[in-house]
């Protein structure tokens, strides 16, 4: 994941720590929950398109996320422009690759990503 140099507007990568293991990553906003209490109509279904051009980037890359959910999206500017970043890539892999638990059995292979047909 670390080779995603802000695809998807994931946070760049700023630090990393051995002892404890750690990552420190740069700043990217308020979760998009916070966006929908807050947003008009209009911005919410702007909002989903964002979102999903930044989703295609990251699917650009053959990584399928695995986790999206509200607390994985974030917002930074303003809810009348936002900039949408998609974070928190701990369960995200290579299409086709297998996660695997510490006693190495396959738990989850990461499914193909969607594909718009038109």
């Amino acid at each position: 994941m670390l080779g995603q140099n802000g695809t998807g507007k994931v946070p760049l990568l700023r630090a990393v720590c051995a002892a404890p293991p750690a990552l420190l990553q740069e700043y990217v906003g308020i979760t998009y929950d916070n966006f929908l209490r807050n947003c008009s109509l209009e911005n919410f279904l702007n909002s989903l398109t964002s979102i999903c051009e930044r989703l295609q980037e990251v699917h650009a890359k053959d990584i399928v996320h695995n986790d999206l959910k509200f607390i994985n999206i974030t917002y930074t500017v303003t809810i009348a422009e936002p900039v949408f970043h998609i974070i928190d890539l701990g369960w995200a892999y290579h299409e086709g690759k297998s996660l695997r638990n510490r006693s190495s059995r396959t738990v989850y292979k990461a499914t193909k990503k969607r594909t718009r047909t038109t």
